[in-house]
């Protein structure tokens, strides 16, 4: 309806699991060859070096953590419920997939949704470029999660073949074997995840959630891409500022894992973990322990408007996180002094940190590896 009362978004739960994450040394190699063939002119052939080159080399990931990911990719009809307008090319169809959407436009899209979905105990999210490409492969180890391979990708796949230059309306084609629709072709999708090239020599085991950068990651393909394009592992990026008529996305959401204190369940927090969770909570923001999740680890609190640098003391007798994102809050580097605690973060996205308070705290930090001065 015009007003948006029956507009549904289903989900699909995904499973944690592991997978081999990228392309194999042999497939990178027959890839390659094939962009060093006489035939130049075959563009929906070819791929940049480089972009290959980023796809190794291929490790193993490990989801710890159930998630949902959208059955399909977000409809412009759904975009319209939550923002009001449509800033797609092709209009023909409100269930053709919005694009023209660029990564920063989509947070906005996240923030709003989530807002007006607080009752409920899950938080919306764009998926990480490692659970796009789980999702994705859904089991399978091929170049395609089609289990025949490239000559039956057209039942899957609106791609250069069947694609016809423009959207096809979401779900129409073969799900993979979680059931997602659409994972190859139709638009690209953006990730949560910056974009490196030799992110893969260096990404943890367990839930990598990606580097610094100044670009953010594409995965899928869109209905003008060829074959090698439209692989479970290939992966590019624009800046999150970016938006063309071949790019959408797909959301995710994640469960909400705090566990209740002993004894009654509207028990107030008693440890700090606890209380961390809670501020979390109603911050609108994620959070989860990999291992314990009694025992805080990883936190996202982007684009969350009212995380205070007083706010932010909770954390202060936190000592398990390992990785923190406050990017776009309004919290400043002063609330770093709130993490003096956490010699155990590895990662850490803030806005610009320049006074010497700040940069004492990372001085105390013996574990960092990835900083983000957004």
């Amino acid at each position: 309806d015009e007003d948006g009362k029956n507009v549904t978004l289903t989900m699909v739960l995904i499973p944690p699991g592991e997978f081999m994450m990228g392309s194999s040394e042999d497939e990178l190699a027959a890839l390659l060859k094939q962009n060093e063939g006489d035939d130049t002119s075959d563009n929906n052939k070819r791929i940049r070096r480089g972009r290959l080159e980023s796809e190794g080399p291929q490790h193993r990931v490990r989801i710890t953590r159930p998630f949902y990911l959208g059955q399909c990719e977000v409809t412009q009809r759904q975009w319209q419920a939550v923002k009001g307008d449509n800033p797609a090319a092709f209009e023909d169809n409100p269930m053709h997939p919005v694009e023209q959407v660029s990564w920063n436009d989509i947070q906005e899209f996240i923030t709003k949704l989530n807002d007006e979905s607080q009752s409920q105990p899950i938080r919306f999210a764009l998926p990480t470029e490692a659970q796009w490409e789980y999702a994705c492969r859904a089991g399978t180890t091929g170049l395609w999660h089609s289990v025949e391979g490239e000559k039956e990708l057209h039942k899957y796949c609106w791609f250069h073949t069947n694609g016809g230059g423009k959207t096809h309306p979401v779900g129409q084609l073969r799900a993979n074997g979680f059931g997602l629709y659409d994972m190859h072709g139709n638009v690209y999708e953006w990730c949560e995840d910056w974009f490196q090239p030799d992110y893969y020599g260096r990404s943890p085991l367990e839930d990598p959630s990606g580097p610094s950068g100044l670009h953010r990651v594409i995965r899928g393909g869109y209905y003008r891409s060829g074959p090698a394009t439209c692989r479970s592992a290939f992966r590019s990026s624009y800046a999150p500022t970016y938006r063309w008529q071949h790019i959408g996305f797909r959301l995710a959401a994640s469960i909400d894992v705090a566990e209740p204190t002993a004894g009654s369940s509207d028990a107030a927090p008693q440890t700090p973990d606890e209380k961390a969770f809670a501020y979390v909570r109603a911050m609108g923001g994620r959070a989860y322990g990999k291992d314990d999740p009694r025992r805080l680890t990883n936190v996202q609190l982007l684009h969350r408007r009212d995380v205070t640098d007083e706010g932010l003391e909770v954390f202060r007798h936190c000592k398990d996180v390992q990785w923190l994102n406050l990017e776009w809050t309004s919290a400043t580097d002063h609330a770093l002094a709130h993490f003096a605690n956490c010699k155990k973060l590895e990662t850490l996205q803030i806005g610009p940190t320049t006074t010497d308070a700040a940069l004492a705290y990372l001085e105390q930090v013996p574990n960092l590896k990835y900083l983000s001065l957004g």
